[in-house]
């Protein structure tokens, strides 16, 4: 997972470094904390911080300050964009400037991208939910399983995720059962991508899928297992 806070306002963007790796530190308190610079870093500890993407590994944190504009380190934490992003730990890409080439390279990775100058209020980019259902839907469970918790971060809440997942499967279950879009009641591009997304389930996983994020919410009414972490559960069983 990735995040980047590029700008020449430091004093914004420390402010907003510090609020996100609280926010991490609350959601996973027993997180390790890394910091790599121009100064400091050296090529086996960022391989292996890069390389140790187990999801079963202990959570850790890293920031990585002035890297990409940085010519020694720039190449490997370019060639290493999509483990990052894969990767369920947090890296934080900290620079001063940005070209155009650059952004426009971490935007296809990275959750968020973030500006701070004078004139910058807030971030250019919002959390997309639908990417979330989108890989769901693609059944790419480690993309998806990143983007929830990108979303939590994001101040999201579950059972929204979890609703709109509940919808994803519906609108699969009709597209798998008509012959057009009016005839399943929806709309011509919601229809197309539910038709591309029979090809990752078979119908009976379909069925499945549906009933058991039902019953998700049925169970935490009932005072049972908390919805997060049944869907959770759901998202790395897919």
């Amino acid at each position: 997972m990735l995040y980047v806070l590029h700008g020449e306002n430091i004093e914004k963007r420390e402010k907003k470094l510090k609020s996100l790796v609280a926010t991490l530190l609350e959601k996973k308190p027993d997180a390790e904390m890394f910091s790599l610079d121009e100064d400091n870093w050296n090529l086996d500890k960022l391989n292996e911080l890069i390389e140790s993407a187990g999801l079963f590994s202990r959570n850790y944190i890293v920031v990585l300050k002035r890297l990409w504009n940085f010519t020694d380190s720039k190449d490997i934490v370019k060639k290493a964009l999509i483990k990052i992003q894969e990767s369920p730990h947090v890296f934080i890409l900290i620079e001063d400037k940005l070209l155009a080439k650059d952004i426009n390279t971490l935007s296809k990775r990275a959750v968020k991208i973030q500006e701070f100058n004078e004139s910058s209020k807030k971030e250019k980019e919002e959390f997309n939910v639908f990417s979330f259902t989108d890989s769901l839907g693609e059944r790419r469970r480690g993309k998806a399983w990143t983007l929830f918790q990108s979303a939590l971060l994001d101040g999201k809440d579950v059972s929204e995720l979890h609703s709109l997942s509940v919808w994803l499967f519906k609108t699969i279950t009709l597209a798998s059962n008509t012959k057009n879009a009016k005839e399943a009641g929806l709309k011509p591009f919601v229809y197309g991508k539910a038709k591309k997304f029979l090809n990752n389930y078979s119908k009976e996983e379909i069925r499945e899928n549906y009933f058991h994020l039902i019953k998700i919410l049925h169970e935490e009414r009932r005072g049972n297992t908390p919805i997060a972490i049944s869907f959770e559960k759901f998202i790395l069983g897919l």
